[in-house]
């Protein structure tokens, strides 16, 4: 099984929410590339746990899965003011409206294709915060998202 690198994933995002949360209702979306960016955390779903102590002989506690939240990526960008991507980031932060995103992975097939994987989703942008500007530093900015949906994936072909 061959690894992929992360560098050459495209990031893309769209001020607009899809008609379906499928990839048929993403892929009609119009997007917009992040050109400057140097990452993006962790994405993905995490159930939140609910215990209950059990006393006398067993003395033990047990966990039930419950609720699915999506992840709290952090997107770290240089500042670029001409990025059209990162305005769309920020207009988002401004707004009440989730943003969707578009990850373009590094993986074509060895034997050839024409797409990496794709996994598309909803956000909400709630941090615009500007990293602290010391000497030899970038000047750069720190977007905090809220996942807001499942993620879609549609597999390298």
């Amino acid at each position: 099984m061959p690894i992929y690198s992360s560098s050459g994933v495209k990031l893309y995002v769209s001020a607009s929410a899809p008609a379906t949360f499928d990839a048929a209702g993403y892929a009609v979306l119009t997007w917009t590339e992040v050109a400057s960016w140097t990452g993006l955390g962790d994405i993905g779903d995490t159930y939140s746990d609910v215990t209950a102590n059990l006393m006398g002989s067993t003395n033990r506690t047990l966990h039930a899965k419950d609720m699915v939240d999506g992840a709290r990526p952090t997107l770290d960008c240089p500042r670029d003011v001409s990025d059209a991507g990162q305005n769309i980031v920020i207009a988002g932060y401004s707004s009440l409206c989730p943003i969707s995103l578009k990850i373009l992975h590094n993986d074509l097939p060895c034997s050839g294709g024409t797409s990496g994987t794709v996994e598309y989703f909803q956000a909400l942008v709630f941090s615009n915060i500007g990293t602290g500007l010391t000497s030899g530093s970038v000047d750069a900015k720190n977007y905090e998202l809220q996942q807001n949906s499942a993620i879609v994936t549609v597999p390298a072909y």
